[in-house]
């Protein structure tokens, strides 16, 4: 189903504060799970990283590192696919449309931003995260931030799911 669009060209009303408050609100589930029910499973005030060894930490830092950038990577590749669809073509131009496009868009864009994130906060606990204890702060916003990346990037693929069985249907 398409939804019209507003008298100036733009996606219909209510489809870009969705766009930004859905990224939004996964961070902020993102920190609650994190800062919460992490409290509640995990014994100790300490985040569940700061339990590994330093060796231990820095190794974890490094494959989450070459996975969100990998990941990045290939969300780019479908934004910069879904951004050359020819217009003129009549499924595009539906798709276009509809909300789902819009949403698929900006969570693959937010995908991305925090893929990003988790890439140079793991860069950089891979180089300066060395004592015998990390640092709190720092280890909660890896976790935030690896979480809120995945959650981003699963919804994101979930609505490319959607968008691409609408235009198979056509």
């Amino acid at each position: 189903m398409a939804i019209a669009a507003t008298a100036n060209g733009g996606t219909p009303d209510g489809t870009h504060l969705r766009a930004v408050a859905l990224p939004i609100l996964i961070v902020v589930a993102s920190v609650v799970v994190v800062l919460g029910a992490e409290r509640l499973f995990v014994p100790g005030p300490d985040p569940l990283i700061s339990g590994l060894a330093r060796d231990d930490r820095v190794e974890l830092y490094k494959q989450i590192s070459v996975i969100a950038a990998t990941t990045m990577g290939f969300v780019i590749a479908a934004v910069a696919i879904l951004a050359s669809l020819d217009p003129a073509r009549p499924i595009v131009a539906d798709l276009r449309r509809g909300e789902a496009f819009a949403l698929l868009v900006a969570n693959l864009l937010a995908a991305v931003l925090l893929l990003l994130l988790v890439s140079v906060a793991t860069l950089i606990g891979s180089i300066v995260d060395d004592a015998k204890v990390g640092s709190h702060a720092f280890e909660n916003t890896v976790e935030i931030l690896s979480l809120a990346a995945m959650a981003e990037f699963v919804l994101g693929g979930s609505l490319f799911g959607y968008v691409t069985y609408k235009a198979a249907r056509f």
